[in-house]
Parts: structure tokens; C-alpha cells; sequence
């Protein structure tokens, strides 16, 4: 290709100032062939921000295993959703915690959703028992272990981390989110759901 000048342009700075969201934005799609699904998301935190593993724990609190709070509550117990999952989403500059979820057929989605604020209300009054919490350190510590289990794993995840922040934040995101509390996960909870 040869030599390049270098351009005169300076590079335009990102605005990442962003209006508050007010209130609530949705929409509903119709698809006679298909369950009715939702897909629910809340503003959250960036990468690296102190209450990121607290809302990594109650994710897994919420929906990981069949004994997790909305799983139990809503697939096993009252069958309104046949499935569902919750995930907190780190990004750079921002973060989202989102919750998926489908219906079982015939049930009232306003029903299904009036359900879901339901459980997470009782968390955030609640807050996990110790039972839940020792339960999900140890789900944490598994995939910790078993995501390092070969090259390309630690691989990944080191480098997922270097290119954002220092490579050692890895570890310290999962030492932080092994030493989440009770309060932390009640404070997360009503602060961003």
C-alpha cells in the first residue's frame, strides 16, 4: 500500500451523554404462529463499576438453576413461563440488565410480567437467604474454574478483559462478586429493577 500522510482531521470525541429515560418504553409485536415472548431491560452499570458483580449475583440469584428464584416461581411452580433468563450486560461505557422470558401457551402476558415484578420486589425487600447465596458462590466459582479449564478459555477471558481494562480485573471481578452480601444484592435490586 505504501507510506500514508497523516491526516489533519482531529478525531471527533464521543458524546455519551445521554437524556434520562423517563418512564417506561415498550412495544408489542403480534405473531400468531409463535409463544408469546418478552424481553425485559433495565439500565444498569458499566464495566468495572463496584455494583457490576453484585448484579452478576443476583442474575444468577434470579434465573440460574431450577431452583433459582424466577425459574422456580414461574416455570416450575406456576407454569406461566415454560422458560427464562436474566443477564447483566458490562459494556465500556454503560451496562443493561436484561431478562428474557416465554410464556406457556394461553397465559395473559401482563400476567406473566405482574409475576416477574413480583419476585424481584421480594428480592429487593428479602434479599437472597444464605442457602441462595452459598448456592450461587458455588455455581460462580464452577464456571470460574471451569472457564480456565483450557488454553482458549483462559484465553478468552483474559483477553476480553485486557482489551477493555487491566487483565488482573478479571480476578478481581470474580473475588468481588464472590463477596457479594445480602444488603448488596437488596441494594442493586431496588436501585436498578
Amino acid at each position: 500500500f505504501g507510506g500514508l500522510a497523516r491526516g489533519d482531521s482531529k478525531r471527533q470525541e464521543l458524546s455519551l451523554a445521554e437524556p434520562r429515560q423517563m418512564g417506561r418504553r415498550d412495544f408489542t409485536l403480534v405473531d400468531s404462529e409463535s409463544a408469546a415472548r418478552g424481553l425485559f431491560g433495565w439500565h444498569s452499570v458499566p464495566r468495572g463499576h463496584l455494583d457490576g458483580p453484585a448484579l452478576d449475583v443476583l442474575s444468577d440469584l434470579l434465573t440460574c438453576g431450577r431452583r433459582s428464584r424466577l425459574w422456580d416461581e414461574l416455570v416450575e411452580d406456576r407454569k406461566l413461563a415454560t422458560w427464562i433468563e436474566t443477564a447483566q450486560d458490562h459494556s465500556r461505557w454503560a451496562g443493561q440488565f436484561l431478562l428474557q422470558v416465554e410464556a406457556t401457551s394461553d397465559v395473559d402476558p401482563r400476567r406473566l410480567e405482574d409475576a416477574i415484578t413480583e419476585v424481584i420486589g421480594r428480592i429487593a425487600e428479602e434479599g437472597p437467604s444464605a442457602e441462595e447465596l452459598a448456592r450461587s458462590r458455588n455455581r460462580l466459582e464452577a464456571a470460574w474454574r471451569w472457564e480456565q479449564e483450557d488454553l482458549a478459555g483462559l484465553a478468552a477471558g483474559l483477553g476480553n478483559f485486557a482489551l477493555w481494562d487491566d487483565w488482573r480485573a478479571w480476578q478481581n471481578e470474580h473475588r468481588a462478586a464472590l463477596a457479594v452480601d445480602p444488603d448488596d444484592v437488596r441494594r442493586v435490586a431496588s436501585t436498578y429493577l
